[in-house]
């Protein structure tokens, strides 16, 4: 089991495997920190930055960074990713495809083609 502590305090005992995605923004308040999906009902924040977080994981070479529509990095576990779809006319500008990995459905800048590359998702 790995560990963490959130910027709260709060100590959690996790499997690696269980994180779908760290940012390096919220995207609710656009703040500069680390946000980890997955292990909780509700991403948690930490206070490493997201190569000192994902250092510590046993898992770190199962992550690929996408950038979101915002313009700020994610870092998907491949794993969790269920599918890839390109942009439709109702998707915001900025984005090129909406990727879904478990918990989380994420528009990112990449197109689902680039994406499906970079994730190694199956073709």
């Amino acid at each position: 089991m790995a560990t963490l502590t959130t910027v709260e305090g709060v100590q959690y005992y996790f499997d690696p495997k269980g994180i779908v995605a760290i940012s390096d923004h919220d995207p609710s308040i656009g703040q500069a920190v680390t946000c980890v999906y997955g292990i909780s009902t509700q991403y948690l924040h930490v206070s490493d930055s997201v190569p000192v977080f994902m250092a510590g994981l046993s898992n770190a070479k199962d992550f690929q960074q996408v950038t979101r529509a915002d313009g700020n990095q994610m870092w998907i576990n491949t794993s969790a990713v269920t599918s890839i779809r390109s942009c439709v006319a109702t998707d915001p500008p900025g984005v090129n495809a909406v990727l879904v990995a478990e918990s989380i459905t994420q528009s990112i800048q990449e197109t689902a083609a680039a994406a499906a590359n970079t994730l190694n998702v199956p073709k």
